[in-house]
Order: C-alpha cells, then structure tokens, then sequence
C-alpha cells in the first residue's frame, strides 16, 4: 500500500511531463487471485499529447489480463502479447493534475491466480511511454509467495524535483514539487474466498501520519495569510551575491 502527499510548486516547464504509479501486494498465495493497480498522472504545467503505450509484463506462470482503464482519456487499444498486457491509450489533451487508471483483477475483470505450487519471489514489470513526454518510466514490483510478514512501514522516501525531473539538491534552486512517499507491507486479499475478487491490503493499521516539511515551505497558499500579490510575481528574483 502506498500513502503519498505531493505537493507542487508554481514554476513550470513548457514541456508535457507525467509520473507513473503502481501497487502490487508485497505477499501472495498459491491459487489465490490478485488484482495490479497503475496510473499515471500529469503533473507538468501543459496538457500531455498523443498517446501513451502502457506494457505490463506479468510475473511467469500468471495469466496476462487486460487491464480496465478509467480516467481521463478519448480512446484505447489492448492486446495480449505473449506475457504482457500492452495498451495503447489515447491521452491528448490531458490537462495538469489528470490522471488515467490501470487496473489488473479485481471486480472490473477477473483477476489472475498465483501458479499452484508457486515459490520465492515474483516480478511484476509497468511500463509507459509516450504523451508528449520523451523519456519512458518503469516501476518494477516484487511479490513474495509465502505467509504474510509483520505489519511495517516497508519504506519512506522523499524525492524534491526540479523541473527537468531530475532531483533539486542545490542551493537557491527552484523545486517543482515535494513528494513524500510512505510504503506499507501488504498482501493480496480475497474477501468473499471465491476467487472472483481480489484487494491489496496493509498487514496492520496506522493511527497517525504527520509529515513535516522544510522550514518556509508553504506547500498549501491558503495556510498563509500572507500571499504575494501578482506585481511581485512578475517582477523577476532579486540576484545575491556572494
């Protein structure tokens, strides 16, 4: 399971730019249905163009599915191909903060089985191409078929982006957006037991989630009463020295 909180600055590229998500249970079972979730997300400036090839390549032994697309999109195209599910999805005209949704099993089309007799650790691949974005993204997923594990934060990350995409670790430099990234082991639930369904759930529960951010960072405007007026935003950064 994954909780994430974004927050985005008001600079901006020219260029379309999106990000790429998915979830896959940590924990499977043998002969127990699993559902995949993917997305991606405009987070530039500019709406995205085109179209987006969207490959999922499945973990061996488990049955490649089509994936049921919603979101905003004007069209798609899928097909199975040897162990990948590949969509072709048009996404022209997508505007910033849109998002369109993969989702592999569940209610909207019956979810692969784990192989019986399956062991160690499955691979499951997503990747994206395409919108008007010229670098491709992957999110490569590990499941474990074995009992589920304690309840843990599997990870915390924070990534501050700049806005070419790569990391703003400078000085001074303008961050495109904050994300602070919170990973929580899970396992794949079949909640009737008739293997027509299939949910991601954490192994526990958490009470409380509080994330501080750097000092003079005003991730919300409207926190503040204190706002710049539009003179000041036109005006350009004053230059230091020194």
């Amino acid at each position: 399971m994954v909780m994430m909180l974004l927050l985005a600055a008001s600079a901006s590229a020219a260029d379309p730019k999106w990000r790429l998500w998915a979830v896959a249970p940590d924990s499977v079972t043998n002969d127990k249905p699993i559902t995949i979730y993917g997305w991606i997300e405009n987070v530039g400036d500019v709406p995205l163009s085109g179209n987006v090839t969207v490959t999922h390549t499945f973990p061996a032994g488990i049955s490649p599915v089509d994936a049921f697309i919603e979101g905003s999109f004007s069209g798609s195209s899928c097909q199975l191909i040897n162990q990948a599910s590949v969509c072709d999805v048009n996404v022209d005209g997508l505007v910033p903060g849109g998002q369109v949704r993969f989702t592999y099993g569940g209610d909207s089309n019956r979810p692969s089985p784990v192989p019986q007799g399956a062991s160690g650790t499955l691979l499951d691949v997503i990747d994206v191409s395409g919108g008007g974005m010229v670098d491709p993204q992957s999110v490569e997923q590990s499941m474990t078929v074995d009992a589920p594990e304690p309840f843990t934060v599997k990870q915390f990350a924070m990534e501050l982006t700049g806005l070419e995409g790569g990391p703003a670790a400078q000085a001074g430099s303008t961050p495109d957006e904050l994300a602070s990234t919170v990973l929580l082991r899970s396992v794949a639930v079949d909640p009737f037991g008739t293997g027509a369904s299939a949910l991601i759930a954490p192994t526990g529960h958490l009470r409380d989630t509080v994330v501080h951010v750097p000092a003079g960072f005003v991730g919300n405007p409207s926190a503040t009463p204190v706002k710049c007026t539009g003179q000041q935003l036109a005006e350009p950064s004053p230059q230091t020295s020194g």
